[in-house]
């Protein structure tokens, strides 16, 4: 893609950036762009760092947004304010939105902050457009059958070496057992750029999060939820995302599968176009008239037409 490919007006082509006090907390925060509303979530062991190539290639299309949540990020810790919880990230969520005047957004969310997501939609639906969520991090609740013992084995496989580290006190090691198990491969942490690895070890402290925050949203509540969501996983993912992303399509009304060939959990960082190619083919699928594309767009989804069956 060449940077001349689209023009922004001279007020959008230009990153910004700063801090917002929301929801009783300062919050960094960046936005690219211009056109529909589009928030980027980040999600375990990053901040909206993680977003930057994403913010340039969508920001072509669309006004996108991103912003380190709470406990998150280099300067930030875990104790010193509000405890961790899914509904407490939510209504962080919300807030941000207002003072943006952004509402209603799509929204795009990673990993655990697919959940942080799914209860933003649930409890805030007037802020929502649309969900694309990748891979997320935790079930519903699971019967005792064939399937819950596979997500607990594969469960184990993922986090048992990551709180074996942390009760040695070891929140690095910790950290590169996280990334090996979602990048599928022994040594995966230290094959990424240093500019990836930077980021997650200066989120280290973050590392126990997903396991133990509250307000999960279950299966039984995602049920309610009418608008479009779109769940992506990859055709090689582990099996206890496979298993979740299966089991909220199942409870979803307007549910979207999306798979993405040879794609680990740590694929969006992987490929940051094809990624927002699975973007943009999906938001332009919620189009009720399709329109002409933008020609960034039409090379981004044309990038999808690839990777999205």
């Amino acid at each position: 893609m060449h940077e001349n490919d689209f023009c922004l007006p001279p007020w959008r082509g230009t990153q910004i950036s700063g801090q917002l006090k929301v929801n009783g907390t300062l919050l960094s925060w960046s936005e690219f762009g211009w056109g529909e509303p589009l928030v980027l979530l980040h999600g375990e062991l990053a901040d909206q760092r993680a977003w930057q190539m994403h913010m340039r290639i969508l920001g072509r299309h669309y006004r996108t947004i991103a912003y380190t949540q709470r406990h998150f990020g280099a300067r930030a810790g875990l104790g010193a304010e509000a405890p961790c919880d899914i509904g407490l990230y939510a209504a962080d969520l919300a807030d941000f939105i207002d003072q943006l005047s952004a509402g209603p957004v799509h929204l795009v969310a990673c990993s655990f902050s697919a959940h942080v997501a799914l209860r933003a939609a649930l409890d805030y639906p007037d802020r929502v457009r649309s969900l694309l969520l990748f891979e997320p991090s935790a079930p519903g609740r699971r019967a005792d059958d064939t399937d819950a013992r596979i997500y607990g084995r594969d469960a184990n496989a993922i986090y048992g070496p990551v709180l074996t580290a942390l009760r040695r006190a070891d929140a690095g090691a910790a950290v590169r057992c996280l990334i090996d198990a979602y990048g599928l491969s022994h040594g995966y942490f230290d094959r990424q750029t240093s500019h990836a690895r930077a980021i997650q070890m200066d989120n280290a402290h973050t590392v126990s999060l997903p396991s133990g925050l509250p307000s999960l949203p279950g299966l039984e509540q995602t049920a309610r939820l009418t608008l479009p969501v779109g769940v992506v996983t990859g055709r090689t993912c582990r099996p206890a995302f496979e298993l979740t992303a299966r089991d909220l399509l199942q409870a979803l009304s307007d549910g979207r599968r999306i798979l993405v060939p040879n794609a680990s959990h740590m694929w969006p960082g992987e490929d940051p176009a094809g990624f927002c190619a699975t973007v943009a083919a999906f938001l332009e699928a919620l189009r009720p008239v399709r329109r002409p594309l933008a020609p960034v767009h039409r090379q981004i989804a044309g990038i999808a037409r690839q990777t999205v069956y």
